[in-house]
């Protein structure tokens, strides 16, 4: 009852903020800085260790919270202790997501795509239902799911890699109800659906792709079509829609790159503005990080681009765009005034104007981040790529030219790890009820955090 309070006082104060900025922006300028820092900080107050992670990248979409570095010291070539690990997820690249004592991901079992929950304290499976069958990528990687769920109050909502769209119950995972992209125009992409599903304001937004409206709006209870974006066109990539958080707790603005643009739209599917974006996009596997309400960062595989939300007049203006650095599908991670990038080689640009300021350590190799301005892990993966030794994860400190703090190996190598296939820890790590996840393909690892 407090922590509702709580933020229901933070919502009437953001509120107030937001109403005060948007008098100050009638003339087209956005806030000040001090305005937006009191709004970011009050969007992020409430994260900390213990949150839930109820979807891709975290409660902000960012891969970053407040929490705090490892409660326990860990020694340099050292593992974390480890409270379980589960061994029965196959193949694939979605990540864990955790909500009242549930952990729940996407695996592949008999070339079957299946939803499974966990015990969050045992690692138990506590049930299994099946999503579909797999994609068959290609080249360069392992067929499986690439989607991670999202939890929703008393729901699950997955995406398969060929267009299954589900509810399930959280607490048995009874279908509620199931559908297929291609009910809505869309077409699979090659290497199959990888966007996590939205569910923002009593609606469930996902990306078809298509000619009959790229994105769609969907009742979240029954999974009947509330709307499509019909100016929004588009083929699908591998990234999910991010929301704005204006005012926290009520986003009402949300992003999406879709082949040669990101596009911003409302809640009733109405398209606001577009950019023009490359980044490689047939490869575009790195969705958008909202940097606080009015700006989006995008970076792919040719370049990185900022875009400034004019929130008076709706319209994305290209702030920034460069060459480098670049990403395939580990993402980036913002720490304090510079964004993260671990691709070939750990790398750092600065936050307001896309330059490289910081490239070191050429043995990560292309592997996810998490962290903050305090703190961050990294996976390290050229050892795993080029020797018989598990993946490694290395813990530095960005604000002192990514100083090694500590750095561990996991228990195993994956049984996948001599396939030409196996690129790593591609997954993005999870920090969530103390607890760290890290998934290596078949195994699922929790460590104490």
């Amino acid at each position: 009852m407090e922590a509702t309070h709580r933020s229901f006082v933070s919502f009437i104060f953001v509120l107030v903020i937001c109403i005060a900025c948007d008098l100050r922006t009638t003339s087209g300028d956005e806030p000040s800085s001090e305005t937006k820092s009191i709004l970011v900080e009050s969007v992020d107050d409430d994260l900390d260790a213990t949150s839930d992670w109820p979807h891709f990248r975290g409660p902000r979409h960012r891969i970053t919270s407040r929490f705090g570095p490892p409660s326990v010291a860990w020694a340099r070539n050292d593992t974390p202790p480890l409270r379980w690990v589960y061994k029965e997820s196959g193949t694939g690249y979605g990540g864990p997501v955790v909500s009242s004592g549930h952990v729940v991901m996407m695996i592949l079992r008999n070339d079957r795509e299946i939803v499974v929950c966990l015990d969050l304290d045992t690692g138990n499976e506590l049930w299994g239902t099946e999503v579909g069958p797999t994609v068959t990528p290609p080249c360069c990687c392992l067929p499986g799911p690439r989607s991670t769920p999202t939890i929703e109050r008393d729901s699950v909502f997955v995406l398969g890699s060929t267009g299954t769209i589900m509810r399930l119950r959280l607490d048995d995972g009874t279908v509620a109800w199931k559908r297929r992209m291609e009910d809505f125009g869309g077409r699979q992409p090659a290497f199959g659906f990888a966007e996590s599903p939205l569910v923002s304001m009593e609606h469930l937004l996902l990306t078809p792709g298509g000619d009959r409206g790229a994105i769609v709006g969907l009742n979240p209870r029954t999974g009947e079509l509330i709307w499509q974006a019909k100016q929004i066109r588009g083929d699908a990539l591998y990234t999910s829609i991010i929301d704005l958080p204006l005012v926290a707790g009520s986003p009402d603005r949300f992003v999406q790159l879709l082949s040669g643009n990101l596009v911003l739209f409302d809640i009733h599917g109405n398209l606001l503005s577009s950019a023009p974006w490359d980044g490689h996009s047939q490869w575009q596997a790195t969705s958008p990080i909202p940097i606080g309400p009015f700006r989006v960062l995008a970076i792919g595989r040719s370049g990185n681009a900022m875009f400034k939300l004019n929130a008076a007049r709706n319209d994305l203006v290209t702030q920034y765009q460069n060459g480098k650095p670049t990403t395939y599908h580990h993402g980036a991670l913002v720490a304090g005034n510079r964004v993260l990038v671990n691709n070939a080689a750990m790398q750092a640009m600065d936050l307001e104007t896309g330059e490289t300021v910081l490239e070191q350590r050429k043995s990560f190799d292309r592997g996810p981040l998490i962290g903050n301005d305090s703190w961050v892990l990294a996976a390290e993966n050229k050892n795993s790529l080029n020797r018989a030794d598990p993946p490694r994860f290395v813990l530095l400190q960005p604000q002192q030219n990514m100083k090694v703090l500590a750095n561990f190996m996991l228990p195993q190598r994956s049984v996948h790890a001599s396939d030409s296939k196996y690129n790593g820890i591609v997954t993005h790590p999870v920090i969530s009820n103390d607890c760290l996840f890290i998934r290596d393909q078949e195994r699922l690892y929790c460590f104490q955090w």
